[in-house]
C-alpha cells in the first residue's frame, strides 16, 4: 500500500542511515550534513506528492479539472462528459396583439429582450391568438445566451427585438430558472456515481439521471424528472419533468390523418408523441373508446377488432408534445425496457396564491426591495419539484437572507391571516406562481 512520506520522515531516514554507515556525527541545525539531506528529502518528498496525485487521479474522488473529465469518460456508457453552461427557457411569456378580429398565429422564432441585460429570448413554438382574444400566455421561449446569466425574474423581458407589428407587447410572468453555467466538479463526480449506480439504463434511478443529463436542441434542460410507477398497470411509467415553470405550452394540435383499410387491418398510426390518445373513425362514424386502445407516446392505436378491406379510417382531434417533451421522448424510447412504457409527461401544476407584507431595511429603495422579494418567492416556487410542499418557515428563511429585507408577513390572500404550509394535492403536481398571483404589499414596522 502506497503511503506517501512527509520531508522530516525522509529526513530523519536519511540522517539515521548516514550516522550508522559514516563517521559523520554533525547533524545538528544549520551543519553542512543537516542542508544536504534537508535538500534532498524536500526533493523526494515533492516527488512522493506527485506520484500521490497521479494515483488519486485515478479515482473519482482524488480526482480534479481534466483529470476528473478522463476518469469520468472511461465510464461505460456515460454521455456527455461535463455538463456545458445551458440556457434558461420556460413557458412564461405573455404576448399581447394589436387586433383581435381574426385568428393570427405567431410563429416560432420571435425575439424579445430585456432592458437591465442584453440576454435575448427567442420563441420555441408558436402562439395562436383565437378570434376575439388580445393576448395568449404560456408561450415558450429560450435564451439564445448559456449560462445563469440568463435567467431573470418576473417581469423583466418586456423588450421586442423581433417580431412582427401585430405583436404590442410581451411581458414574462415568470421567472427562468433553469440556465446553469459549466458543471462543477463535485456536481460532475455525484452525476458519475449516480450513473454508475444505473448501468442498466432502464431503472428508475437511470432514466431520471439521463433525463436530468439530456440537453435539448435549443440548449434547454430540465431541472426536476421522477419516475412514477402505476401501480395497477405494470409496464408503465410516468417521467414527470420540469425546468421550474411547470413546461406549459409545449404541445400543439396533430395532424388529422387518414387512409384506407386493407383486409384484417387492426393498427392505425397518429403523430407522436401526443398528450392523450385522438378521436377515432371508421367510414365517418365515431369509434367508442372501448373498442381500441393504444399508446399515445408511440402514435400507435390497436383496434379491438379487425377492420375489413376498404374501411376508411380517420384520426384527429388531439395535442402533439414540442420542444425539449418531444425530444426527450424519443431518446427515452431507446433506453426503456422491452415490454414496458414510458411516458415523458410534465407536471400538473398547482398554483400557489400569496399575499407578502413587506417592511424594507433604513437607507433601500422600497420598490426596488419589493420587486426583489417578489423575484425571491418565485424563484423559491419555481425550485420545488413534484410533490414538494411549500413551508412557510423555509420560505421567510429565503427572504430575510436578503440584507434589504427588515421582517416579512405571509398572508393568506384577501385576508390577515397567517399563510398556512401548502401541500401538492398529489405527488405528481408541483406548486407554481406568477407575479399576478403573488402580491408584495409595503408596511410599516411596528
Amino acid at each position: 500500500m502506497f503511503i506517501n512520506k512527509s520531508a522530516q520522515e525522509f529526513e530523519r531516514s536519511l540522517l539515521a542511515r548516514m550516522i550508522a554507515r559514516s563517521g559523520l556525527t554533525d547533524v545538528t541545525e544549520g551543519s553542512i550534513l543537516r542542508g544536504i539531506v534537508g535538500a534532498v528529502s524536500q526533493e523526494l518528498a515533492g516527488v512522493e506528492l506527485r506520484m500521490a496525485q497521479i494515483r488519486d487521479a485515478f479515482f473519482l474522488e482524488g480526482a480534479t479539472g481534466s483529470d476528473l473529465d478522463e476518469r469520468v469518460s472511461e465510464l461505460p456508457l456515460f454521455e456527455g462528459g461535463r455538463r456545458s453552461s445551458s440556457a434558461a427557457s420556460g413557458s412564461v411569456l405573455t404576448l399581447t396583439r394589436a387586433s383581435t378580429g381574426t385568428l393570427y398565429t405567431l410563429p416560432a422564432g420571435a425575439v424579445f429582450g430585456r432592458v437591465d441585460s442584453p440576454t435575448r429570448y427567442q420563441t420555441t413554438g408558436a402562439a395562436t391568438f383565437p378570434i376575439g382574444v388580445g393576448s395568449v400566455s404560456s408561450v415558450p421561449c429560450v435564451a439564445l445566451e448559456t449560462g445563469a446569466d440568463t435567467n431573470c425574474g418576473a417581469g423583466k423581458i418586456t423588450r421586442i427585438v423581433s417580431a412582427p407589428s401585430e405583436i404590442l407587447s410581451v411581458i414574462n410572468s415568470a421567472p427562468l430558472t433553469s440556465g446553469t453555467d459549466q458543471e462543477t466538479d463535485q456536481a460532475l463526480r455525484e452525476r458519475a456515481y449516480q450513473h454508475l449506480a444505473s448501468l442498466a439504463q432502464c431503472q428508475p434511478a437511470a432514466l431520471e439521471a439521463f433525463a436530468l443529463s439530456f440537453r435539448g436542441t435549443n440548449q434547454e434542460r430540465v431541472t426536476f424528472a421522477r419516475i412514477f410507477e402505476d401501480p395497477e398497470t405494470p409496464g408503465i411509467s410516468d417521467l414527470i419533468v420540469d425546468d421550474g415553470t411547470g413546461l406549459e405550452g409545449l404541445s400543439r394540435p396533430g395532424l388529422v390523418i387518414s387512409g384506407v383499410a386493407g383486409a384484417g387491418q387492426t393498427q392505425l398510426w397518429f403523430e407522436s408523441p401526443a398528450v392523450s390518445l385522438p378521436t377515432v373513425k371508421i367510414n365517418g362514424s365515431p369509434l367508442a373508446s372501448s373498442a381500441f386502445f393504444g399508446a399515445p407516446e408511440k402514435g400507435i392505436i390497436h383496434l379491438r377488432s379487425s377492420l375489413s378491406a376498404g374501411d376508411t379510417w380517420e384520426v384527429s382531434s388531439y395535442q402533439v408534445r414540442t420542444g425539449i417533451l418531444r425530444e426527450l421522448q424519443a431518446q427515452t424510447e431507446t433506453r426503456r425496457a422491452a415490454g414496458t412504457r414510458v411516458v415523458v409527461s410534465p407536471p400538473e401544476t398547482q398554483t400557489v396564491f400569496l399575499k407578502v407584507g413587506l417592511v424594507p431595511a433604513t437607507g433601500y429603495d422600497p420598490n426596488q426591495v419589493l420587486t426583489d422579494v417578489r423575484d425571491t418567492v418565485l424563484s423559491y416556487l419555481a425550485g420545488l419539484g413534484p410533490g414538494e410542499p411549500l413551508l412557510m418557515a423555509r420560505l421567510i428563511g429565503a427572504l430575510v437572507e436578503n440584507a434589504q429585507v427588515l421582517n416579512v408577513y405571509l398572508r393568506e390572500p384577501g385576508t390577515d391571516n397567517p399563510a398556512q404550509d401548502v401541500y401538492p394535492g398529489s405527488a405528481r403536481r408541483v406548486l407554481r406562481g406568477t407575479s399576478s398571483t403573488i402580491t408584495v404589499t409595503l408596511e410599516v414596522a411596528p
